[in-house]
């Protein structure tokens, strides 16, 4: 755990003259940007923090931080009584209100989705595509097999067509461009002489068959690797999620929505865990709080990954009070109340949101 005074506010609290010495209030803190994080200094910041902070200090109160490791440690810190507030990406749920009661909501959030970016250039997830389907190693091994059949040509062509060059690169040049060709093409322009009689008939018959099959399988490989490179990005909300690997903050909403859905889920303790497993294309998308998700891809601009789709499974974010406080929850709402009116909460909302 670690304890701070959560800015001027609580201190000032504690410094009036002649007044009764402040509560010291416990807060279970998960650490998650925008809500909740500690600045070089270690100082807790965020939407949360600041949140908090300015209501201590309406009310009287020191904060004691406690850092959790994730959602669930936070609310059992106040089911326990361990803590007396929760401060973090807390949304109200019915099955959280069983382990804590809420104050006034402070913020309207919900869930979004993340998917993988599609910044990258089509050719590159092309290859990668290819490469992940196996037929990556099939295409260099096709193209070893290109420049091993054009060295070859260049031996038997120089001996068998009197016309055909003697120079090396010349010569390897010449039946490269024909390779291609057939590969390409299932053809080639090619009209001298390349083996008497049924061998040389026998070697441009075998030679066409394997253009005609060359051509046969990388277009099938192209359609099929760009079909499913359509279906990975095709992901616009949570409608196109079933089927697909997600995943998600242990013990968040999002969690709780991928259970009552059927997904299949990986869990994760952080929203960069998350978007990182997500550029490595472990999962095919991210579901968790709109805000959390909002805010890493406008600071990561160098991770690729983006936010799509609507806000949905709608709901308030709130500071969770461990059951039976009722003094510190109506304290807490008076200060809530108190800021809206005179606007603070606004300006907030809007240091760390932009709305």
């Amino acid at each position: 755990a670690h304890t701070h005074r959560a800015g001027d506010a609580g201190a000032q609290a504690a410094a009036v003259p002649g007044a009764p010495a402040p509560r010291t209030v416990r807060v279970a803190v998960f650490p998650e940007a925008p809500f909740a994080s500690q600045d070089p200094s270690g100082l807790w910041v965020g939407f949360s923090m600041r949140r908090l902070d300015s209501a201590a200090g309406d009310a009287r109160r020191v904060l004691e931080v406690q850092a959790c490791a994730s959602l669930e440690e936070l609310y059992r810190s106040l089911a326990e009584g361990r803590a007396d507030v929760g401060a973090g990406s807390t949304l109200v749920t019915a099955a959280r209100l069983e382990q804590a009661d809420f104050s006034q909501a402070t913020l309207a959030g919900g869930l979004r989705v993340m998917v993988p970016s599609t910044r990258s250039g089509s050719l590159r997830r092309v290859w990668h595509g290819l490469v992940a389907d196996g037929h990556g190693k099939v295409v260099a091994g096709g193209a070893l097999v290109t420049v091993a059949i054009s060295a070859v040509l260049v031996w038997v062509l120089r001996r068998a067509d009197p016309e055909f060059t003697q120079h090396w690169h010349e010569g390897f040049a010449e039946t490269f461009y024909h390779v291609v060709s057939v590969t390409v093409t299932g053809k080639t322009s090619y009209k001298g002489r390349l083996a008497p009689g049924w061998i040389g008939r026998l070697f441009a018959a075998v030679w066409l068959v394997f253009g005609v099959a060359t051509v046969a399988y990388v277009t099938s490989s192209l359609s099929s690797v760009m079909t499913a490179s359509a279906l990975r990005s095709s992901i616009s909300g949570p409608g196109d999620l079933k089927g697909r690997t997600v995943g998600t903050l242990e013990g968040g909403v999002g969690d709780r929505y991928c259970a009552e859905h059927g997904l299949d889920v990986v869990r994760f303790a952080t929203v960069e865990a998350a978007a990182a497993a997500l550029a490595a294309k472990q999962v095919a998308a991210v579901v968790a709080d709109a805000q959390l998700l909002e805010y890493y891809d406008t600071s990561h601009p160098e991770v690729p990954v983006s936010v799509v789709g609507e806000t949905f499974e709608r709901r308030f974010h709130a500071f969770p009070v461990r059951i039976g406080d009722d003094d510190l929850r109506r304290r807490l709402d008076r200060s809530i109340s108190s800021l809206r009116e005179n606007g603070s909460l606004d300006r907030i909302r809007a240091r760390w949101f932009g709305h």
